[in-house]
Parts: C-alpha cells; structure tokens; sequence
C-alpha cells in the first residue's frame, strides 16, 4: 500500500516582464500585451486574469504557436486562472500576418473556451486579436455571440 502524498500548486512570478508596465485595467493590459505580441513572427496567445471588480490580477502566457496557428488547450487556459482566484479571462493573441480579423478557428475556440469556463464559474470577457499597426479586434464588440457558452459541441464529441 503506498503512502497518500500531499501536494500544492503555487504562482510563480515571471522576472522577464518588465517592471514598468502599468496595468490600471483590462485596457492596459491588452496594451501591454500588444508591446508584446504585435510584431512577433509566431502566434501566441496571452491570459489575463482578472478579480470581480474587473481589476487585473495576473496574466499568464497560454501559448507559442507557428505563423498561421497556436495550439490551446482548456486545460492551460483554465491552470492559471483558477489558481489565480479569477473571476474572468480575457484572451490576446496575435496575428503575424498583420490581419486583426479572427479566424473561423479563433471563433471556434472562443465559442469553446466561453462554454468551459462557464462550467467551472469562469467569464470569457473577450477575445482579442492583436493586428499590425496597431490595429485588433474585440470578439466582444464584434461577434459578441461567440462568447456565449454553447454545449453543442460537447455533444458531438
């Protein structure tokens, strides 16, 4: 018989981030990620993690992916938030292409994503892609139904 070990998760701060970026609110945050992301020449995908006053607590690097595509797994997404104390989420990622426009993919993974967070007590607030120029675009504002939850898919799986 073996012995029951006990264990615990723990928040390990990044030091590579520097120290100046301000984050006021989810605004800032999506510009701090943008100085990040903008002109990468690989997608990646950023979680910022946010209380129930709408203040930022953390935020969390989900993904690296190739030039077209960044894997995303639930499981990563929903890690670091709940262990941060989330209340919501707000996803970033970008396109190297300089397109802000979402994918037929990214709307997908939002519809999944909103969908798996409300079933731990989580909020998809947004899902932004971070264009050229300066340019992105809020899922939230644009598509706003694709951040509903939707347990279709889990059905057909």
């Amino acid at each position: 018989m073996e012995d029951l070990q006990f264990v615990h998760v723990e928040l390990k701060r990044d030091t590579w981030a520097s120290q100046k970026m301000s984050v006021r609110d989810p605004f800032d945050a999506v510009e701090v990620a943008r100085t990040l992301i903008e002109n990468l020449d690989r997608e990646m995908v950023i979680n910022v993690h946010l209380a129930t006053d709408g203040r930022v607590i953390n935020a969390t690097i989900c993904s690296l992916g190739a030039q077209n595509s960044a894997s995303i797994s639930p499981s990563e997404v929903l890690r670091t938030a709940i262990v941060s104390g989330a209340h919501s989420i707000i996803m970033i990622h970008n396109h190297p292409s300089g397109s802000c426009q979402p994918s037929k993919e990214d709307l997908n993974m939002a519809k999944k994503l909103a969908t798996v967070c409300n079933l731990v007590g989580l909020e998809l607030k947004d899902f932004i892609v971070i264009g050229a120029y300066g340019y992105s675009h809020s899922v939230h504002e644009e598509e706003f139904e694709w951040l509903e939850p939707s347990y279709k898919w889990l059905q057909e799986a």
